[in-house]
């Protein structure tokens, strides 16, 4: 698949279909109004529905807290290329797809939904203008480990990927479209804790929506710190782990970088020993890593820092 340094890209606007349709009538009945502080309507009436065999409008208004403007990217980033390489449609057999309404038009969804499933994990795809989409090898890879484990899983398109409407809009609109679908997978499931995972690009907008959710754990893999400020994001009140995960030959997070995120985050860091920021070779060592700690398992997954030669867990 065609990941790594370029970053990756998505779109996101949004409505849910499912074979089980079932769930999605039973989420859409206990919908309720969502409020916060300074709280900026997303829609008049945003909706949860089936694409396919069933298709219903919730009747309530969603109300979502603002989401601070926080650093703008930095002039570090290259030129995206005019027709950016992106990976293959992949679909896992235990998701459904799903439309979830979002304030500039509809979300593409692919969501995981099994029964009693006690985590649900949001995850964030790549730069959009660099080919990046909810198809790109990390995602999947965390969404397939996840699922495995029995957690519910939500991966999905920024706006202006695939079929996600709208246009890319530097980080704010597409952290709207992130807060967007998690309120929407919180309906379906929302006995379940909440945690994000984002990886690059999606990293840096996973961190500016967690202090607008209820989040349990986030992890940023592979942040791209050289080109996004993440220490212009509070440093508390975004979740209650963080765990940070980085190759430690990505030039778009260095270890360097990746120690003082970490340290400005209070994170677990973990690095993946010959890893660039595509993880190409990698994706099973990190899934081996992330997959305990955001489902905040006991037995999680050691990793050693170099400048520690202790082994440490991630969580």
């Amino acid at each position: 698949d065609a990941a790594g340094a370029g970053e990756r890209a998505g779109d996101g606007a949004a409505q849910a279909s499912a074979s089980d349709s079932g769930a999605a009538t039973d989420a859409i009945a206990s919908f309720r109004r969502i409020t916060g502080e300074a709280g900026t309507a997303l829609g008049t009436r945003p909706t949860l529905r089936a694409v396919g065999r069933d298709a219903r409008a919730d009747p309530s208004p969603m109300v979502a807290r603002a989401t601070p403007s926080y650093a703008r990217p930095s002039s570090m980033r290259p030129p995206p290329s005019s027709a950016p390489p992106t990976s293959p449609p992949t679909h896992l057999p235990a998701e459904a797809t799903f439309e979830i309404d979002g304030d500039v038009g509809l979300i593409e969804a692919r969501l995981a939904l099994p029964e009693g499933a006690s985590h649900l994990v949001v995850l964030a795809h790549p730069h959009p203008l660099y080919g990046g989409s909810m198809h790109d090898g990390v995602i999947v890879t965390l969404a397939r480990e996840l699922g495995a484990r029995g957690a519910a899983t939500a991966r999905f398109q920024f706006r202006g990927v695939g079929r996600s409407e709208g246009r890319h809009d530097g980080g704010a609109g597409e952290t709207r479209d992130l807060i967007r679908v998690a309120e929407a997978a919180m309906r379906l499931r929302p006995r379940a804790r909440l945690s994000l995972a984002g990886y690059s690009f999606g990293a840096w907008i996973a961190a500016r929506a967690a202090s607008s959710l209820p989040i349990d754990r986030l992890v940023l893999v592979a942040p791209a710190a050289a080109m996004f400020d993440f220490t212009a994001l509070p440093r508390a009140g975004l979740a209650d782990e963080i765990g940070v995960v980085v190759g430690d030959r990505d030039v778009f997070c260095t270890v360097e970088r990746a120690r003082a995120l970490a340290a400005h985050f209070g994170a677990r860091l973990a690095l993946l020993p010959g890893a660039d920021h595509s993880l190409l070779t990698s994706r099973r060592s990190l899934g081996a890593r992330v997959t305990p700690f955001l489902l905040g398992e006991a037995d999680g997954v050691v990793t050693r820092d170099e400048a520690n030669p202790e082994l440490s867990p991630l969580r």
